[in-house]
Protein backbone atom coordinates (compact mmCIF):
# COMPACT_ATOMS: atom_id res chain seq x y z
CA UNK A 1 0.00 0.00 0.00
CA UNK A 2 1.41 3.36 -1.06
CA UNK A 3 0.42 6.97 -0.33
CA UNK A 4 1.50 9.57 -2.89
CA UNK A 5 0.70 12.97 -4.36
CA UNK A 6 -1.66 13.39 -7.31
CA UNK A 7 0.07 15.00 -10.28
CA UNK A 8 -1.67 17.92 -11.99
CA UNK A 9 -2.07 15.84 -15.15
CA UNK A 10 -3.95 13.20 -13.10
CA UNK A 11 -6.41 15.58 -11.46
CA UNK A 12 -9.39 15.05 -13.76
CA UNK A 13 -9.20 11.25 -13.78
CA UNK A 14 -8.58 11.21 -10.03
CA UNK A 15 -11.66 13.35 -9.30
CA UNK A 16 -13.87 11.19 -11.50
CA UNK A 17 -12.72 8.04 -9.71
CA UNK A 18 -13.12 9.18 -6.12
CA UNK A 19 -16.47 10.89 -6.73
CA UNK A 20 -18.20 7.90 -8.26
CA UNK A 21 -20.69 7.97 -5.37
CA UNK A 22 -22.19 11.21 -6.72
CA UNK A 23 -24.95 11.24 -9.35
CA UNK A 24 -23.46 11.85 -12.78
CA UNK A 25 -24.76 15.42 -13.19
CA UNK A 26 -23.67 16.44 -9.68
CA UNK A 27 -20.25 14.90 -10.22
CA UNK A 28 -19.69 16.72 -13.51
CA UNK A 29 -20.84 20.01 -12.01
CA UNK A 30 -18.56 19.59 -8.98
CA UNK A 31 -15.54 18.71 -11.09
CA UNK A 32 -16.20 21.59 -13.48
CA UNK A 33 -16.25 24.01 -10.54
CA UNK A 34 -12.85 22.75 -9.41
CA UNK A 35 -11.43 22.92 -12.93
CA UNK A 36 -12.74 26.47 -13.24
CA UNK A 37 -11.08 27.44 -9.95
CA UNK A 38 -7.75 26.01 -11.12
CA UNK A 39 -8.04 27.67 -14.55
CA UNK A 40 -8.78 31.04 -12.94
CA UNK A 41 -5.56 30.85 -10.89
CA UNK A 42 -2.87 29.71 -13.35
CA UNK A 43 -0.04 31.38 -11.45
CA UNK A 44 -0.46 29.59 -8.12
CA UNK A 45 -1.25 26.19 -6.70
CA UNK A 46 -4.92 26.12 -5.71
CA UNK A 47 -5.50 22.35 -5.70
CA UNK A 48 -3.47 19.48 -4.26
CA UNK A 49 -4.44 15.83 -4.04
CA UNK A 50 -3.17 12.70 -2.32
CA UNK A 51 -3.98 9.09 -3.15
CA UNK A 52 -3.61 5.64 -1.65
CA UNK A 53 -2.90 2.77 -4.04
CA UNK A 54 -2.58 -1.01 -3.74
CA UNK A 55 -0.62 -2.63 -6.56
CA UNK A 56 -1.03 0.58 -8.60
CA UNK A 57 -4.82 0.53 -8.12
CA UNK A 58 -6.43 3.60 -6.54
CA UNK A 59 -8.27 2.67 -3.33
CA UNK A 60 -8.78 6.06 -1.65
CA UNK A 61 -8.13 9.75 -2.17
CA UNK A 62 -8.42 13.20 -0.62
CA UNK A 63 -7.67 16.73 -1.78
CA UNK A 64 -7.41 20.35 -0.77
CA UNK A 65 -8.87 23.28 -2.69
CA UNK A 66 -7.03 26.47 -1.75
CA UNK A 67 -8.83 29.81 -1.70
CA UNK A 68 -7.87 33.47 -1.14
CA UNK A 69 -7.04 34.25 2.46
CA UNK A 70 -4.62 31.29 2.76
CA UNK A 71 -7.51 28.91 3.38
CA UNK A 72 -7.61 25.28 2.32
CA UNK A 73 -10.82 23.23 2.19
CA UNK A 74 -10.40 19.50 2.68
CA UNK A 75 -12.53 17.01 0.75
CA UNK A 76 -12.33 13.34 1.70
CA UNK A 77 -10.96 10.88 2.35
CA UNK A 78 -13.16 9.10 -0.18
CA UNK A 79 -12.98 5.35 -0.76
CA UNK A 80 -12.82 3.74 -4.16
CA UNK A 81 -12.42 0.29 -2.61
CA UNK A 82 -13.60 0.29 1.04
CA UNK A 83 -12.76 -3.41 1.46
CA UNK A 84 -9.01 -2.76 1.66
CA UNK A 85 -7.60 -3.63 5.10
CA UNK A 86 -5.78 -0.97 7.17
CA UNK A 87 -7.25 1.79 4.99
CA UNK A 88 -7.54 4.06 8.05
CA UNK A 89 -3.78 4.42 8.47
CA UNK A 90 -3.42 5.17 4.76
CA UNK A 91 -6.09 7.83 4.90
CA UNK A 92 -4.47 9.46 7.91
CA UNK A 93 -1.18 9.52 6.00
CA UNK A 94 -2.92 11.05 2.96
CA UNK A 95 -4.38 13.88 5.00
CA UNK A 96 -1.10 14.58 6.78
CA UNK A 97 0.61 14.67 3.37
CA UNK A 98 -1.90 17.32 2.26
CA UNK A 99 -1.25 19.34 5.42
CA UNK A 100 2.50 19.37 4.78
CA UNK A 101 1.96 20.48 1.20
CA UNK A 102 -0.48 23.16 2.34
CA UNK A 103 1.94 24.54 4.91
CA UNK A 104 4.68 24.78 2.28
CA UNK A 105 2.23 26.73 0.09
CA UNK A 106 1.59 29.25 2.88
CA UNK A 107 -1.88 28.00 3.87
CA UNK A 108 -2.70 29.21 7.38
CA UNK A 109 -5.76 27.06 7.99
CA UNK A 110 -7.39 23.96 6.56
CA UNK A 111 -11.06 23.45 7.29
CA UNK A 112 -13.56 20.67 6.68
CA UNK A 113 -17.29 20.37 7.31
CA UNK A 114 -18.92 17.04 8.08
CA UNK A 115 -22.57 16.06 8.22
CA UNK A 116 -24.73 13.00 7.73
CA UNK A 117 -22.80 9.98 6.55
CA UNK A 118 -19.50 11.89 6.48
CA UNK A 119 -19.43 12.27 10.29
CA UNK A 120 -17.47 9.02 10.49
CA UNK A 121 -14.46 10.84 9.03
CA UNK A 122 -14.10 12.69 12.32
CA UNK A 123 -12.02 9.87 13.79
CA UNK A 124 -9.57 10.00 10.88
CA UNK A 125 -9.41 13.80 11.07
CA UNK A 126 -8.59 13.64 14.76
CA UNK A 127 -5.88 11.04 14.21
CA UNK A 128 -4.43 13.20 11.42
CA UNK A 129 -4.14 16.19 13.77
CA UNK A 130 -7.33 18.12 13.06
CA UNK A 131 -9.38 19.77 15.81
CA UNK A 132 -13.17 19.73 16.03
CA UNK A 133 -14.03 23.42 16.38
CA UNK A 134 -17.79 23.34 16.77
CA UNK A 135 -21.15 21.97 15.82
CA UNK A 136 -22.57 24.46 13.33
CA UNK A 137 -26.24 25.00 12.70
CA UNK A 138 -27.30 26.12 9.25
CA UNK A 139 -30.42 28.27 9.52
CA UNK A 140 -32.86 29.78 7.03
CA UNK A 141 -35.78 32.20 7.21
CA UNK A 142 -38.45 33.23 4.73
CA UNK A 143 -38.15 36.98 4.22
CA UNK A 144 -41.84 37.50 3.43
CA UNK A 145 -42.97 35.92 6.69
CA UNK A 146 -41.53 38.69 8.84
CA UNK A 147 -44.39 41.11 9.42
CA UNK A 148 -43.81 44.64 8.13
CA UNK A 149 -44.62 46.02 11.59
CA UNK A 150 -41.47 44.27 12.81
CA UNK A 151 -39.37 46.54 10.60
CA UNK A 152 -41.10 49.62 11.97
CA UNK A 153 -40.66 48.39 15.53
CA UNK A 154 -36.92 47.80 15.14
CA UNK A 155 -36.12 50.77 12.91
CA UNK A 156 -34.38 53.69 14.58
CA UNK A 157 -33.96 57.05 12.88
CA UNK A 158 -30.90 57.72 15.04
CA UNK A 159 -28.91 54.97 13.34
CA UNK A 160 -27.05 55.44 10.09
CA UNK A 161 -26.24 52.78 7.50
CA UNK A 162 -23.27 53.21 5.16
CA UNK A 163 -22.49 50.84 2.26
CA UNK A 164 -18.99 49.47 1.92
CA UNK A 165 -16.47 51.78 0.26
CA UNK A 166 -13.21 50.21 -1.04
CA UNK A 167 -11.37 53.22 0.33
CA UNK A 168 -12.42 52.09 3.82
CA UNK A 169 -10.96 48.58 3.58
CA UNK A 170 -8.42 49.11 6.38
CA UNK A 171 -11.13 50.59 8.61
CA UNK A 172 -13.35 47.57 7.97
CA UNK A 173 -10.53 45.16 8.74
CA UNK A 174 -9.84 46.92 12.05
CA UNK A 175 -13.55 46.82 12.89
CA UNK A 176 -13.76 43.10 12.09
CA UNK A 177 -10.76 42.41 14.29
CA UNK A 178 -12.41 44.26 17.18
CA UNK A 179 -15.77 42.51 16.77
CA UNK A 180 -14.08 39.10 17.09
CA UNK A 181 -13.30 39.88 20.73
CA UNK A 182 -15.11 37.42 23.03
CA UNK A 183 -17.04 35.95 20.11
CA UNK A 184 -19.19 32.89 20.83
CA UNK A 185 -18.98 31.64 17.24
CA UNK A 186 -16.06 29.22 16.89
CA UNK A 187 -13.77 31.08 19.33
CA UNK A 188 -11.16 28.35 18.76
CA UNK A 189 -10.41 29.92 15.37
CA UNK A 190 -9.62 33.38 16.72
CA UNK A 191 -6.09 34.55 15.97
CA UNK A 192 -5.18 31.65 13.67
CA UNK A 193 -5.30 33.73 10.49
CA UNK A 194 -4.36 37.36 10.08
CA UNK A 195 -7.31 39.72 9.75
CA UNK A 196 -6.32 40.67 6.21
CA UNK A 197 -6.38 36.99 5.21
CA UNK A 198 -9.80 36.45 6.79
CA UNK A 199 -10.93 39.55 4.91
CA UNK A 200 -9.61 38.17 1.62
CA UNK A 201 -11.66 35.03 2.24
CA UNK A 202 -14.82 37.04 2.87
CA UNK A 203 -14.29 39.03 -0.34
CA UNK A 204 -13.74 35.85 -2.36
CA UNK A 205 -16.89 34.27 -0.93
CA UNK A 206 -18.87 37.27 -2.18
CA UNK A 207 -17.39 36.98 -5.69
CA UNK A 208 -16.16 40.56 -5.21
CA UNK A 209 -19.75 41.90 -4.98
CA UNK A 210 -19.70 43.81 -1.70
CA UNK A 211 -22.71 46.01 -2.47
CA UNK A 212 -24.64 44.56 0.49
CA UNK A 213 -21.93 45.07 3.09
CA UNK A 214 -22.91 47.80 5.56
CA UNK A 215 -21.59 49.75 8.52
CA UNK A 216 -23.92 50.69 11.37
CA UNK A 217 -23.10 53.99 13.07
CA UNK A 218 -24.55 56.69 15.28
CA UNK A 219 -23.40 60.31 15.46
CA UNK A 220 -20.45 59.47 13.22
CA UNK A 221 -19.22 56.57 15.37
CA UNK A 222 -19.09 53.08 13.89
CA UNK A 223 -20.78 50.49 16.09
CA UNK A 224 -21.03 47.35 13.96
CA UNK A 225 -21.15 45.81 10.53
CA UNK A 226 -23.31 43.54 8.39
CA UNK A 227 -22.14 41.40 5.47
CA UNK A 228 -24.69 39.89 3.07
CA UNK A 229 -23.66 37.72 0.12
CA UNK A 230 -25.89 37.34 -2.94
CA UNK A 231 -25.76 33.60 -3.51
CA UNK A 232 -28.66 33.51 -6.00
CA UNK A 233 -31.51 35.79 -7.04
CA UNK A 234 -33.74 34.33 -4.34
CA UNK A 235 -31.21 33.37 -1.66
CA UNK A 236 -28.83 35.62 0.28
CA UNK A 237 -26.46 34.54 3.02
CA UNK A 238 -25.68 36.58 6.11
CA UNK A 239 -22.01 35.64 6.30
CA UNK A 240 -21.09 37.94 9.17
CA UNK A 241 -22.45 40.52 11.55
CA UNK A 242 -20.51 42.00 14.42
CA UNK A 243 -20.82 44.64 17.10
CA UNK A 244 -17.89 46.50 18.66
CA UNK A 245 -17.45 45.56 22.34
CA UNK A 246 -18.25 49.08 23.62
CA UNK A 247 -21.71 48.97 22.03
CA UNK A 248 -22.87 45.49 22.98
CA UNK A 249 -25.96 44.98 25.10
CA UNK A 250 -27.92 47.78 23.38
CA UNK A 251 -30.06 45.68 21.07
CA UNK A 252 -27.94 46.42 18.01
CA UNK A 253 -27.90 42.76 16.95
CA UNK A 254 -31.63 43.05 16.40
CA UNK A 255 -31.08 46.18 14.32
CA UNK A 256 -28.51 44.40 12.15
CA UNK A 257 -30.76 41.44 11.42
CA UNK A 258 -33.76 43.66 10.85
CA UNK A 259 -31.78 45.66 8.29
CA UNK A 260 -30.69 42.42 6.59
CA UNK A 261 -34.34 41.44 6.16
CA UNK A 262 -35.21 44.89 4.89
CA UNK A 263 -32.45 44.79 2.26
CA UNK A 264 -33.51 41.31 1.18
CA UNK A 265 -37.17 42.32 1.00
CA UNK A 266 -36.37 45.38 -1.16
CA UNK A 267 -34.40 43.20 -3.57
CA UNK A 268 -37.06 40.51 -3.92
CA UNK A 269 -35.03 37.87 -2.07
CA UNK A 270 -37.10 34.99 -0.71
CA UNK A 271 -34.75 33.33 1.78
CA UNK A 272 -31.98 34.47 4.13
CA UNK A 273 -29.49 31.91 5.39
CA UNK A 274 -26.70 31.88 7.96
CA UNK A 275 -24.57 29.52 10.06
CA UNK A 276 -24.05 29.70 13.82
CA UNK A 277 -22.19 27.84 16.53
CA UNK A 278 -24.68 25.80 18.58
CA UNK A 279 -23.02 27.22 21.74
CA UNK A 280 -23.96 30.78 20.79
CA UNK A 281 -27.29 30.73 22.61
CA UNK A 282 -27.89 34.53 22.64
CA UNK A 283 -27.51 34.71 18.86
CA UNK A 284 -29.65 31.64 18.25
CA UNK A 285 -32.44 33.05 20.43
CA UNK A 286 -32.33 36.24 18.39
CA UNK A 287 -32.35 34.39 15.07
CA UNK A 288 -35.40 32.39 16.13
CA UNK A 289 -37.18 35.64 16.98
CA UNK A 290 -36.81 36.57 13.31
CA UNK A 291 -38.16 33.24 12.10
CA UNK A 292 -34.92 31.39 11.41
CA UNK A 293 -35.15 27.62 11.68
CA UNK A 294 -32.45 24.94 11.57
CA UNK A 295 -32.06 23.28 8.18
CA UNK A 296 -29.20 20.99 9.11
CA UNK A 297 -26.31 20.60 11.54
CA UNK A 298 -22.63 20.14 10.70
CA UNK A 299 -19.31 19.58 12.41
CA UNK A 300 -16.55 22.09 11.69
CA UNK A 301 -12.98 20.77 11.83
CA UNK A 302 -9.72 22.62 11.25
CA UNK A 303 -5.98 22.25 11.11
CA UNK A 304 -3.42 25.02 11.22
CA UNK A 305 0.37 25.03 11.56
CA UNK A 306 -0.01 28.20 13.64
CA UNK A 307 -2.46 26.57 16.07
CA UNK A 308 -0.32 23.49 16.60
CA UNK A 309 2.82 25.60 17.03
CA UNK A 310 1.09 27.76 19.68
CA UNK A 311 -0.20 24.74 21.58
CA UNK A 312 3.13 22.93 21.56
CA UNK A 313 4.89 25.76 23.41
Amino acid sequence: MICSDVRASEMLAFLKQIHLDLPSNDRERWIENIRGHVAANPDRSVWVGAKATVESQLVSGAYLTIYPGKLGVLTGPLDVDPSVASIGSLQREMIQTLFRTAAKSGVEMVQAVLDGETLSRGRIYSEAGMVRAAKLLQLQAWVSRLNASHYEKCNSSELHWTPFDPCQTSTWQAMLDATYEQTLDCPELNGIRKTEDTWAGYVASANDDLSEWWTLSKDGTDMGCLMLNKQTKNFWELIYMGILPAFRGRGLGRQLIDFAFERARRNGVEILGLSADERNHPALDLYREFGFHVERSMEAWFWSPNFHLQNSN
